[in-house]
């Protein structure tokens, strides 16, 4: 087995463990929350990865990069749009066992 793959293994191993036992909707909420305490540091961050990555990666990559306030303020709605879903676990997480909680 390769060194990627025990990784993905362990990562997997570990997930199942913690939703076993966290209360999905806290973390959710959490991590909503933290993403938006944070959007300065996140901003800064993204301005010197696209600063080190400009002229070294294809345009279209780069634009894809560029986080703005428009694609943070998206990516906590979605977060917290999946609050509101509950989500059954069968050892995998699959698309078509997911229903509204």
């Amino acid at each position: 087995m390769t060194e990627t793959r025990q990784q993905a293994e362990r990562a997997r191993k570990a997930f199942l463990k913690l939703s076993a036992v966290a209360d999905r909707t806290t973390i959710l909420k959490e991590a909503s929350v933290a993403l938006r305490q944070n959007a300065t540091y996140i901003f800064d961050a993204n301005a010197k990865d696209l600063a080190e990555a400009n002229g070294k990666i294809a345009e279209p990559l780069y634009k894809r990069l560029v986080l703005n306030e428009s694609k943070l303020r998206d990516a906590i709605a979605g977060i917290e749009r999946s609050r509101k879903w509950k989500i059954r676990l069968d050892g995998y997480l699959k698309k078509d066992s997911w229903t509204k909680a």
